[in-house]
């Protein structure tokens, strides 16, 4: 598995004119968690996802228990996101769009694994995604 092939709507992460990347800090860990750590490092520069960097800017790990058991690894982006230009679009009304389900006898629902893995970064902009570790 890896990741998809560069296209013209790649993400794009615009930086406020000014601001400089954030460059986060540790958050502690337990052992349990370290161990989660480094399996998920492991997995996930094998499958391509990942790979080892020098970047200025960095964005602290942590993990949170997931409901059934186990732990989901996150970055934590809130630094990154506070000095980043913000999209401004209206969101499509929610009783509109429930109104426009009315009479539908099929809906779908799919669950995909890994999604947010597969978005591809605007080429040069890599390197603000990084996470220390």
């Amino acid at each position: 598995m890896c990741l998809p092939p560069h296209c013209p709507y790649d993400h794009d992460i615009k930086l406020q004119d000014g601001k400089a990347p954030p460059f986060g800090p540790l958050y502690p860990m337990s052992w349990e968690e370290l161990k989660a750590l480094k399996d998920w490092i492991e997995e996930n520069l094998r499958k391509g996802f990942i790979c080892p960097s020098s970047s200025p800017a960095t964005s602290p790990v942590l993990f949170v228990k997931k409901p059934g058991g186990g732990l989901r690894f996150c970055v934590d982006y809130r630094a990154l996101n506070a000095i980043t230009v913000k999209d401004r679009y209206p969101l499509p009304l929610t009783k509109e769009t429930l109104n426009n389900l009315k009479g539908m006898k099929y809906f779908t629902k799919i669950d995909i694994i890994s999604a947010f893995n597969n978005l591809r970064i605007k080429k040069g902009l890599k390197y603000l995604t990084a996470f220390c570790t």
